[in-house]
């Protein structure tokens, strides 16, 4: 055939990255991590190929490796550069580039493509130029949709690329055009007349559907974990994309220390109280003369005890005269009543 199994190896795995990307990419703060290893690595296989494809006559199984070594160490040296000094925004703009240099190339897929002031070299590159920079007006304004809608198109048509490999679509020739134009600029003047047969109408409606539904999925589970986030930490500002991970780890202990002094701030504050609680116990609020006169009136005497001195002073009517009980008994009786 016209591509090796290491081809379709390759092209394997960049599919399955391709799918995650699609749908995940934006699904957690998280997935970033994910997203500058899986989109670097796809983007460095593309420019390799172009790069050692031009400028080598390596046999293809040595440059075949050479690219997927090549691919995998700038992504690690890329994504070990975010975690050092971060410039989040700055790899976004990268991403979003990649996002219209193929816009751009599947408008000169196209036959706008055969123009003929477009077989001159800087007029070509121009029109790639302005696909990739055009989307970063955009991107400055809404950074988040836009990388949804970045990795949405990028990750779908690399399953659709897949896919052409088996059946010899011509939506393949989208990449595989400017990567063979770039390795020999005498192709600018050549007109290439790809059929559009049904099995591409297919794949493009694949393409499509794939883009939609991965920017539609990406934006409901970007809001859903916002609100989780929003909820968790009690409405705190929502970031769409991570910190790196060493200003991450800065903050960690910056609000771990933060934590510990309020911790003790409130200890110191609990024994404060429980001294004051202390000394009103061993000192009384009010002195003693104060408490004398806000103490209570003596209970009256019981009813009782009134009718027992009564009943005594009946039992007692034989000591006394007529006058001395007369008086003695109205006084108790005025005072039971």
């Amino acid at each position: 055939g016209l591509f090796s199994y290491g081809d379709y190896a390759i092209a394997g795995v960049v599919a399955a990255l391709g799918l995650l990307l699609c749908f995940f990419a934006q699904a957690k703060p998280q997935m970033f991590h994910f997203e500058m290893l899986a989109l670097n690595f796809i983007i460095w296989l593309f420019i390799w190929y172009v790069v050692l494809g031009a400028t080598t006559s390596w046999s293809h199984t040595v440059e075949l490796g050479a690219i997927v070594g090549l691919s995998v160490a700038m992504a690690i040296v890329l994504y070990g550069l975010w975690s050092a000094v971060g410039l989040t925004l700055a790899h976004l703009m990268w991403f979003s580039s990649v996002g219209g240099f193929l816009i751009a190339a599947t408008l000169l897929f196209t036959p706008v493509g055969e123009l003929y002031w477009l077989g001159y070299g800087y007029i070509y590159a121009l029109v790639l130029l302005c696909g990739m920079t055009l989307v970063l007006v955009p991107l400055v304004l809404f950074p988040r949709f836009m990388n949804i809608v970045t990795t949405a198109l990028i990750g779908s048509y690399c399953v659709v690329f897949f896919v052409g490999l088996f059946t010899y679509s011509s939506l393949n020739e989208i990449v595989l055009r400017v990567a063979r134009t770039a390795a020999n600029p005498d192709l600018l003047g050549a007109v290439n007349d790809y059929p559009f047969e049904i099995i591409d109408m297919g794949l493009s409606g694949l393409w499509f559907l794939l883009f939609v539904s991965g920017v539609a999925v990406q934006s409901l589970l970007s809001k859903w974990d916002e609100k989780r986030s929003k909820a968790k930490h009690r409405g705190s500002k929502y970031s769409p994309f991570p910190l790196h991970p060493c200003k991450a780890v800065r903050n960690r202990r910056s609000l771990s220390r933060r934590q510990q002094q309020q911790q003790q701030r409130q200890r110191q504050l609990c024994n404060c109280r429980s001294e004051d609680a202390r000394d009103s116990e061993r000192r009384p609020l009010l002195s003693p003369a104060t408490q004398q006169y806000h103490a209570p009136p003596p209970p009256p005497p019981a009813r009782a005890q009134q009718r027992a001195q009564f009943v005594q002073v009946v039992q007692q009517e034989g000591q006394m005269d007529g006058v001395q009980y007369r008086e003695v008994t109205y006084r108790m009786v005025s005072a039971t009543n």
